[in-house]
């Protein structure tokens, strides 16, 4: 009770209740989608999502674009989630998890934000599998119909979801060939919501480069991309654009020399004026 409603006279008024305020499902939903600029912007978070999550890599997969089968796979190796941590976390929207968490196991400081992930799902699309797997945990996978809150009239907290423990996780749901997964996170989309046009896909590739660090190590966070539309100008390893590279202001290159000696070579980038170091072993 704050000190302004702590000053009318208590013989005036008689307590009968308390009760806190609601949120309908379907306006919760609504309010989460206007939070998300784009489905570009959704899948965004969800990387961000698998980086704090200590991930090294991150698969952007898509499978049968343009038919009723359409599929997206969102699959890290980061850490995963135990079913605690699934339901007290994942499944609690703006948790204070990760404003509490200043650096992940790796060191590395969180930048998803709170929730982001989760509502942008709803705007990919129509249903989504989170599949899970945490060391020596056992693999959960929870299922959320989004439709389910177009059609609903009660509030948020009444529209339950279905998780379930998984015995095979192996399976891999875009190719259907087995293969190994100890640990991370999965998110299998159905009745994706955009046709995801080349356009479409090629804003998607040029928005996952700024997320890539150019000073980071090879095997530091990757992030791969898969479209199924056999493109190389859009499928692999999605690395740094030039114009981050050319807006340096010093660029150094080192090369090994046939004597085995470190040549350095240092360019600037404002007037391109060169200078080479003395060769060391």
């Amino acid at each position: 009770m704050s000190e302004y409603s702590s000053k009318m006279p208590e013989r005036e008024r008689e307590l009968i209740d308390q009760q806190p305020l609601s949120v309908s499902a379907r306006v919760a939903m609504q309010l989460g989608r206007e939070s998300i600029s784009s489905s570009v912007t959704a899948i965004l978070e969800l990387v961000k999502n698998s980086y704090d999550a200590d991930a090294a890599r991150v698969r952007i997969r898509f499978r049968g674009l343009g038919t009723n089968d359409a599929l997206l796979v969102v699959e890290d190796n980061g850490r995963g989630m135990t079913l605690n941590q699934l339901r007290d976390h994942w499944m609690v929207i703006g948790t204070a998890n990760k404003a509490r968490v200043r650096k992940t196991r790796k060191g590395r400081t969180p930048t998803g934000e709170k929730g982001l992930g989760r509502l942008g799902l709803d705007r990919l699309c129509a249903v989504t599998r989170v599949q899970s797997v945490a060391e020596d945990s056992a693999p959960v996978e929870l299922e959320i119909d989004w439709t389910s809150y177009e059609r609903a009239i009660s509030r948020l907290e009444e529209v339950v979801h279905s998780i379930y423990t998984l015995t095979d996780v192996e399976a891999d749901p875009v190719t259907g060939q087995r293969a190994s997964f100890p640990h991370g996170t999965r998110l299998i989309l159905h009745g994706l919501k955009d046709d995801w046009s080349k356009e479409a896909l090629t804003e998607l590739r040029a928005e996952l480069a700024l997320l890539v660090s150019p000073f980071a190590a090879p095997n530091d966070f990757a992030i791969e991309l898969e479209t199924g539309r056999d493109d190389e100008t859009l499928d692999g390893v999605v690395t740094v654009p030039e114009f981050v590279l050319d807006a340096a202001t010093w660029k150094i290159t080192a090369t090994i020399n046939e004597d085995l000696m470190v040549e350095i070579r240092m360019q600037s980038g404002q007037d391109n004026t060169e200078y080479r170091l003395k060769p060391v072993p």
